[in-house]
């Protein structure tokens, strides 16, 4: 009830404020700016207490430092910041520039100081988190020694690190204090009035109207936001109900204000995506694909990002982890011959091949036409010796529950190893027990961890303000505004040069992570980050962590 109160306020806000949302931080100067130095492991601190209403940016502000820099010796101060708290803030000395250099495996401190003409104290200051030594992939900062007229001394780096070539540098930039983003959505105003009022108690029933359907994603943008805003970002967000009408999106694209955003998500649908990506491609402005799998648009339009993998990619990273963990065990295909199930099917085979240089003689891998064979042609390929890679697809519930217990009879004599499809998670009438005799393993875009602090803390905070747990779009509307808005914070609205994962600011989501290779072709960039998991002990256990 709470809920659908709070919703229709929302929609009043949203059409009598012209759909503005403006999150801004506030600029109070520090009054209690600290002299207090302490001296910890060699390393010099400021020792700042916190008053009340000071805000993490404020601080780094007063102190000439980074809001990074401050959370990186201070990691409780991620969960926020408390009256009182006392911090301590790195003595920088004079300002530098940096650059960044992504850890290659076998690098040393003193090699990295060596290349950039430093020492190991000017790397451990600029990076306090080195005392916790150096990490393979890990990025860090390269202070760059300046002359008097600011000009960069000339130093050499690495094709790995934020320069690329013929692309400009990454250098993280503070050009602007306040950012627009375009939030388009579909939020189906012209079906509240289809709401009845009357049986607003009944929960299942107002939650089926289409209104609700996105609006979590929408909460959890804002979560995201209220968060960024504790960091200092400020935002102006511009929430449109953009539904598959692309006529109506065509009057919406006629407003000044589209032109002057930094950032645009959504919209959901392909359609009306299609046009705003047209529409964006000569302002330079990036598009973000929230939720679509369909990776074509990204064809010739490198300002889009697209937020989930799609099939190709979960594909390949099942087959990559099948390959990675049980390189000399055969692979069983599995499916009825379904029409809609064959693209799958033909699409894991060609993975597959391409993973063994196509040696048509000696694949690795047998295909089972269930429909025809049944059980029976599924086991005539099992081995004793080795784990028994089966791979099936199918969408019917009930096929899943008859065939998942008849498969587990023979977990007793053979190792089996089962995948399915991301979606038979859902299926309620398959028992968890026949479901770990077979090692089930699925694939996942979004997998969250409710022992996470991180997840609880986002629980908590989203039971106080809407009165109900959040659901699966609410963390991917959290990270994926979280990532791209601090992404769109650090580098700029250009930021489509920077975020491959040799250079973006590294992000653990709360239900996924993003991993982006560089931009090639003149194509858009799609997020590579895939989740493996299985049912262990009655729960899902995470098995890969996206490599």
């Amino acid at each position: 009830m709470e809920k659908a109160l709070r919703f229709l306020i929302f929609v009043f806000i949203i059409i009598f404020n012209s759909s503005i949302l403006s999150l801004q931080a506030q600029d109070n100067p520090l009054k209690n700016k600290s002299n207090q130095i302490e001296v910890v492991n060699g390393k010099k601190y400021y020792l700042h207490t916190v008053l009340k209403k000071q805000t993490l940016y404020a601080i780094a502000k007063a102190y000439e430092v980074t809001v990074d820099t401050i959370l990186s010796v201070n990691p409780e101060a991620k969960q926020g910041i408390k009256t009182d708290q006392v911090l301590k803030i790195p003595v920088m000395g004079e300002k530098k520039d940096v650059v960044y250099h992504k850890v290659e495996a076998k690098e040393t401190l003193y090699a990295i100081a060596k290349q950039y003409e430093l020492t190991v104290d000017d790397l451990t200051i600029a990076n306090p988190e080195l005392s916790n030594g150096l990490k393979v992939g890990q990025i860090i900062k390269i202070p760059l020694k300046t002359t008097k007229n600011n000009q960069n001394t000339n130093i050499k780096p690495k094709d790995n690190n934020l320069f690329k070539k013929d692309t400009g540098n990454c250098i993280p930039t503070n050009s602007k204090t306040v950012y627009n983003v375009a939030l388009m959505i579909p939020l189906y105003l012209q079906d509240i009035n289809k709401l009845d009022l009357g049986e607003i108690k009944v929960v299942e029933k107002f939650k089926k109207n289409k209104s609700f359907t996105f609006l979590p994603f929408y909460e959890g943008v804002l979560l995201a936001l209220d968060s960024l805003q504790q960091l200092g970002m400020s935002v102006n967000l511009f929430v449109y109900d953009v539904e598959k009408d692309t006529n109506k999106l065509a009057t919406l694209l006629e407003k000044p204000e589209i032109k002057t955003m930094d950032l645009i998500i959504g919209p959901f649908f392909n359609e009306p995506l299609k046009k705003v990506i047209t529409y964006a491609k000569p302002l330079n402005i990036n598009v973000i694909s929230p939720l679509s799998f369909d990776n074509t648009i990204l064809k010739s339009n490198p300002n889009v990002f697209q937020a989930m993998p799609s099939q190709y990619i979960q594909l390949e990273n099942m087959a990559n982890f099948i390959m990675h963990n049980y390189p000399t065990s055969d692979i069983i295909i599995v499916h009825n011959n379904i029409e809609k199930d064959l693209p799958s099917v033909l699409l894991l085979e060609k993975i597959l091949d391409s993973l063994t240089q196509n040696k048509t003689e000696n694949k690795i891998y047998k295909e089972v036409l269930f429909n025809k064979e049944g059980l029976t042609g599924v086991k005539k390929y099992f081995s004793e010796d080795k784990e028994n890679i089966i791979v099936t697809f199918t969408t019917d519930e009930v096929f899943v529950m008859n065939y998942v217990r008849n498969l587990s009879a023979f977990a007793n004599k053979y190792k089996i190893l089962l995948f399915g499809l991301p979606h038979w998670r859902s299926f309620e009438n398959v028992e968890t027990g026949y479901m770990m005799k077979v090692n089930l393993h699925l694939t996942s875009t979004c997998f969250i961890d409710y022992e996470n602090p991180k997840v609880t803390n986002l629980v908590k905070k989203y039971r106080e303000q809407y009165y109900s747990d959040p659901d699966k779009y609410v963390f991917q509307g959290f990270d994926e505004a979280f990532y791209f808005l601090s992404i769109l914070k650090t580098y700029g609205k250009d930021f489509s040069n920077c975020i491959a994962t040799d250079t973006i600011v590294k992000y653990e989501g709360l239900s996924t992570n993003f991993k982006f290779n560089k931009q090639i072709n003149n194509i858009g960039s799609e997020n590579n980050y895939v989740t493996i998991y299985k049912y262990q002990d009655f729960k899902l256990v995470l098995v890969n962590a996206g490599e």
